[in-house]
């Protein structure tokens, strides 16, 4: 029988919640800590590009856009491309705007 662990995180090296990410200069200073790869790949996740199409137009294996976007993901502190995308879209802030 799994049991479910329930581990006691670290304050410090835990991601951001999506609750403290909504406010624009939170969202505006996540995105300055992402590095010019993980920029470049969070434009077209912003345009609803897939992993694949992605890893094609950056010229990158899709092993390596995957562990991007999960990154990516962790920074903003969501589990998916549709939490990510509609904290970007209520933010407000000009970085996260789609287009």
């Amino acid at each position: 029988m799994l049991t479910r662990l329930n581990p006691t995180l670290d304050p410090v090296t835990m991601p951001p919640t999506p609750a403290d990410a909504m406010s624009p200069m939170n969202v505006d200073e996540m995105f300055a800590r992402l590095t010019p790869a993980e920029k470049r790949v969070a434009a077209y996740v912003r345009q609803g590009y897939s992993n694949k199409e992605i890893a094609q137009s950056l010229n990158k294996a899709p092993c390596t856009v995957k562990a991007q976007v999960a990154t990516i993901l962790h920074k903003f502190g969501v589990r998916s491309r549709s939490r990510l995308l509609a904290l970007w879209l209520t933010s407000g802030s000009p970085q996260a705007q789609v287009g």
